[in-house]
Order: C-alpha cells, then structure tokens, then sequence
C-alpha cells in the first residue's frame, strides 16, 4: 500500500538521455499506416507513452527502446486477430513515430513529508496505523459482502422454483439500464461499447439473464421469509430515509408518487434486516487466507 501511494504521488520528470529505455514516458507523434494509406483513429500529436505498459498493439513498445529524441522511426506491427475494429484485425501496419522528450517516474520518499503532503496524518508512523486500519476495514466490509452473497447463493440454489418470465425481464432491463447509465457518467455511448466488444442488445440481454433470474429468486425468497418471519422497517426509517433523499432532490420531486417511494425504500431497507436474520440463524466457520486469495488472484476455490 505504501509503494502505491509513491507511485499515485510520483512526478514525471524529463531525464538527462537521449535513448528511450524501458520503464521510460516517451512524448510522440505518429500517424499509422495499412497499405499505405492513414487509417481513422491511427494518428496523435503529443501522446505520451510509458514503454512497457502494453497499453499499444504488441511490438510497439518494444521497438521504440533504444530511439533517440528527435529521430524519426518507422515502427512495423500487425494488429491482433481480435482487434476491436474488425478492419484492422489482424492487418499488418506501419507507424511513423517522431520521438519527443523523454521523462522517468521520480518517486517521493517514505517519510514524515510524504505523510503530511497526503494530507490526512503528520508523521509516517501515523499513515502506516491509518493504512493498517483502512485494509483492515476494507477487509471486514469485503468479508461481509462475501458471506451475504454466499449466503443468498445458498439460497437460491437449494430452493426450486420458477420465476414469470415478465420478472427476469423487468429485472434485466434494470441491469441494462444501470450498466448504460454507468457508462454514460464516463462519457460512453451504451451502442458504441456494444459496437467495441462485437455485440448487440439482444445478446447483451442473454447474457444477463442467469444474473436477473438470480437477482429475482433472491427477492422472492427474502420477501417470503420476511413474511413467514413478521420482518418489517420501522415507519421511522422510511421516514428518515425520506429525509436523506430529500437533499438531494427538491421537495417537489419528492412529493411526487410518495407511495411509490415509500414502498420501494422499506423493500430496500428490508433486505439487510432479513439478512442479519439469516446471518443469526447460519452456521458460520471462519478461514485464513492470504490478500491474494482473498481478492481472488490465486487459489480461487479457497477464496470463495
């Protein structure tokens, strides 16, 4: 965690060399190249470059190791079979590079400076305690999120039942909508990331399916349960909950279907509440694992 806050606080600085190494943010201009002729989206003034990021078509990189500032280099590559654009899979195509100034990553040091630049501590022995507690914290949250979705998992699968097609779809078109929104607030276009991986709203909608009819089974299972159990959200919550909401859009907006909101904030409020029911009822054991583990990085089926 320290090493990433030195390279989230790292400065670029220009280096006293004239080849490019790897490691390197390397300034270019270039223009690209298929049977001779510029293709759309292949050309940039000013771009800057870390060599060795694969962030380029493969072979790239690599070819500007050892160029110097100013030199002009012809750069061969062949785009890959599953290149996004379906005219430039796996074609063959010649960059014009002009290099431009060269810079390395200069990293600050750990210390009591680094620490109070941060903003937040005064001392690095302090931004360590805060860090330790941060993880431990994120570790605890992430445990719970696990044992919750393990737990719902549990419940679907050992409950046998069918669901009305109209509820999966409802469901998938909330998905859907959510994701484009998602995209939308990073300034994608929903066709356009469609048109990207080489899909359609049809087959979009498929592939969410498993997921919507989970997510539906889940609600009906918990909703029964809160029912069989006498579960219920206090009209105080609701209220407060309102009351939250109400920040963030004017009294007019909220006034509007107030029936409608209320319902759907208490069916949102009630799922945690069932949860933490269940939760007192499971047999839980504990396991140690290791980060990587736990983030699912090695040994899967130990992390899950």
């Amino acid at each position: 965690a320290l090493k990433q806050l030195q390279e989230n606080n790292a400065e670029l600085v220009v280096v006293d060399r004239e080849e490019v190494q790897a490691g390197d943010f390397v300034m270019i201009d270039f223009t690209g190249y298929v049977d001779g002729e510029p293709f759309s989206g292949g050309a940039a003034q000013g771009h800057m470059l870390e060599i060795g990021s694969g962030t380029f078509i493969p072979g790239f990189e690599e070819q500007l190791i050892g160029a110097k500032v100013g030199e002009k280099k012809d750069i061969q590559v062949t785009f890959p079979e599953e290149y996004h654009s379906e005219n430039l899979a796996g074609q063959e195509a010649v960059f014009k590079v002009t290099i431009g100034e060269i810079k390395a990553k200069q990293l600050p040091e750990l210390n009591d400076d680094l620490a109070k630049t941060l903003g937040e501590t005064d001392t690095l022995e302090e931004l360590k305690d805060k860090i330790r507690s941060d993880m431990e914290r994120y570790v605890e949250n992430r445990s719970m999120e696990r044992l919750r979705h393990n737990l719902t998992l549990e419940l679907v699968t050992n409950t046998p039942m069918e669901v009305p097609v109209s509820m999966v779809k409802r469901e998938s078109n909330t998905i859907l909508n959510e994701f484009a929104g998602g995209l939308a607030r990073q300034g994608l276009d929903f066709e356009q990331y469609l048109e990207m991986i080489g899909s359609n709203v049809e087959k979009f909608e498929e592939q969410l399916r498993p997921r919507a009819e989970h997510n539906v089974k889940a609600d009906l299972i918990l909703d029964a349960i809160a029912e069989l159990e006498g579960i219920e959200v206090p009209e105080e919550e609701v209220n407060n909950a309102l009351e939250v909401m109400a920040e963030s859009i004017d009294e007019e907006s909220l006034s509007e279907n107030m029936a409608e909101r209320k319902a759907i904030l208490s069916k949102f409020l009630l799922r945690p509440k069932v949860m933490d029911f269940l939760l007192e009822q499971a047999n839980i054991t504990e396991s140690e694992m290791t980060m990587d583990e736990f983030e699912g990085k090695t040994s899967p089926e130990e992390a899950n």
